[in-house]
């Protein structure tokens, strides 16, 4: 859907005046809201109850938490022409992610930013080469996946802790600010326009809608806000592909200083049985 800032009554030619006319104006919009749009999945990963990166042998040795779901979502696919008329660039994301790395982002209910609508805090985010058949689309080629992981606690949000581990998630989004983007317009008579259409059409997996629309943006660098779980995105690859209870570690059984560790051929060489047969 066309946003308000842009006339819906205009077609071809005019609407291409509109766009580069006020390009400054419409780069100011799209810069001034906060955007909630695009996808997801999950993949699994071995993680303790601190949320640390264990190996798989590691995992055979724990015992499941029930009240605990490890998720990794796709946030967002680059190269993909969507609902805003946006294509995002692979790279947008990496100074987001720089200053992030720490403290990590949110991953909320449907972009809500309150307390009740947090599923998970501090989920770490990485931005990875990915197939686009990795993501469920058959087309050749690839996108760079925004991927959030995150532990999701049952006493924290007990609805969306079950509506992940019943597989209801289908779909995710994120909620972003545009810092760098460009106009793309397939028309001779915007040289500059053009040009970028020249440069990024390429990248589109879903060319042919984005031939269609004529234009889009090439958005070159946001700033990730939070990621969320949403019934709809303007990202239409969005499949929820696994989740995992996590696993609390148990403890090695370890001997004290007042009990020292149980011999036992020592115990049978003190019985008779032992030397009534040597």
């Amino acid at each position: 859907m066309r946003p308000k800032y842009i006339p819906a009554d205009l077609t071809g030619k005019a609407l291409f005046d509109y766009l580069v006319k006020n390009e400054a104006f419409i780069f100011h919009c799209k810069k001034s809201q906060i955007k909630e749009a695009d996808a997801a999945f999950s993949m699994p990963m071995y993680i303790n109850d601190k949320g640390e990166l264990i190996s798989k042998a590691e995992v055979q040795e724990t015992q499941i938490d029930p009240t605990k779901l490890k998720v990794v979502v796709v946030i967002n696919t680059t190269n993909w022409f969507d609902s805003h008329d946006d294509v995002h660039i692979p790279g947008l994301w990496k100074k987001s992610l720089s200053d992030n790395k720490k403290t990590g982002f949110y991953l909320l209910k449907s972009h809500m930013r309150d307390f009740e609508y947090i599923i998970a805090e501090g989920c770490q985010a990485d931005a990875r080469p990915m197939s686009w058949k990795d993501v469920g689309v058959n087309l050749p080629g690839n996108t760079e996946a925004l991927v959030f992981t995150g532990i999701v606690d049952a006493g924290r949000n007990e609805y969306m802790f079950g509506q992940y581990q019943k597989g209801y998630v289908k779909k995710h989004s994120v909620g972003m600010r545009y810092l760098k983007m460009v106009t793309c317009i397939n028309d001779d008579d915007y040289p500059v326009q053009k040009e970028n259409w020249d440069k990024y059409f390429p990248m589109v997996a879903n060319a042919d809608d984005a031939e269609a629309n004529g234009y889009f943006w090439a958005i070159l660098e946001a700033q990730i806000l939070e990621g969320s779980a949403v019934v709809f995105a303007s990202n239409c690859v969005t499949p929820t592909l696994e989740t995992e209870l996590l696993g609390t570690k148990t403890e090695p059984l370890v001997s004290t200083p007042e009990e020292p560790p149980f011999d036992a051929i020592a115990a049978i060489k003190q019985t008779n049985f032992f030397h009534s047969i040597m």
